[in-house]
């Protein structure tokens, strides 16, 4: 029940093995639950068949075994993850305007930036929150994942004037109205 509940915030934190703390979590979670589904399914079966409940050289037994291999792979690999560059888009040009937009109380404080077409925008974007965000513009194709408490540089070179939407892609976020645009001007 839990888990169906939390479906929306799941499937976003496990595609994004790079936000770690969050990924943990939920996978550690939807990892418990799963197990306890799939041992007591097994086990059920075993005892139907007269064996023991639990051994590990049971089917019981494999089943764990496989379970916490790809917990602990995928463990690594967010962490891993949440090492690496979380960069913007690479943009062969160096930025010639700077700003400034901060997450706060899911939503970005500063809701509308202005630029003209031809630059090339380094923003920093900080999440003061104590979760995780995400700065997402669908048009220049741009996701940046941003980390509880943290400031993450985001290189913006639109491709003409007009207004670029953005949006934090966290379930709900966007809905309770973190959104912003930035208006190019020509």
């Amino acid at each position: 029940m839990l888990l169906a509940a939390n479906a929306p915030f799941i499937a976003h934190d496990i595609n994004h093995p790079a936000n770690t703390p969050e990924y943990l979590v939920t996978l550690g979670g939807v990892s418990g639950g799963l197990a306890a589904i799939v041992g007591g399914i097994v086990a059920f079966g075993e005892v139907r068949h007269g064996r023991p409940t639990w051994a590990f050289t049971g089917r019981a037994g494999w089943a764990s075994i496989a379970i916490i291999g790809v917990n602990v792979g995928a463990a690594v690999t967010s962490i891993l993850a949440g090492l690496s560059s979380t960069g913007g888009v690479a943009i062969a040009e160096a930025p010639t305007v700077t700003g400034v937009l901060t997450a706060e109380r899911t939503r970005f404080v500063e809701p509308s930036l202005q630029m003209d077409n031809g630059e090339v925008l380094g923003l920093f974007v900080t999440n003061k929150d104590d979760i995780g965000h995400a700065f997402d513009i669908d048009s220049l194709d741009i996701h940046v994942e941003l980390p509880a408490n943290s400031t993450t540089a985001v290189a913006i070179g639109p491709t003409g004037p007009g207004s670029l939407q953005l949006y934090c892609s966290v379930p709900g976020h966007r809905e309770a109205g973190m959104v912003a645009t930035i208006d190019v001007n020509a």
